[in-house]
């Protein structure tokens, strides 16, 4: 499969090895999220919103430059088109909401 990359990338022979410390990084779920934008970055705010409920909580906030959002952007679509090759076509479409008793 050819790697999918944002113009201006470096090649495959000129990417950097990058040792990565998750040790202090956090995890949490989000359902939900938002993306705003500036001249010069790109806020994406990760949050949960429970059933139909018209508030959600948001946990975390992400600021990026165009460039890195534009990046991470390619990343996501490949790894999402690997994943549909892999386990199927993901249906975006609203939930049909279940009937009650009549």
């Amino acid at each position: 499969m050819e790697e999918i990359r944002p113009e201006g990338a470096q090649p495959q022979d000129e990417k950097q090895q990058i040792n990565i410390d998750d040790s202090n990084a956090d995890t949490n779920y989000a359902n939900f999220f938002l993306v705003s934008t500036g001249y010069e970055e790109f806020i994406i705010s990760f949050g949960l919103r429970s059933g139909d409920s018209k508030t959600a909580t948001l946990n975390d906030r992400v600021i990026v430059s165009p460039r890195n959002f534009k990046r991470m952007a390619a990343a996501m679509g490949q790894a999402l088109r690997l994943y549909e090759d892999r386990f199927g076509a993901i249906d975006v479409s609203a939930p049909q909401q279940a009937e009650g008793p009549q």
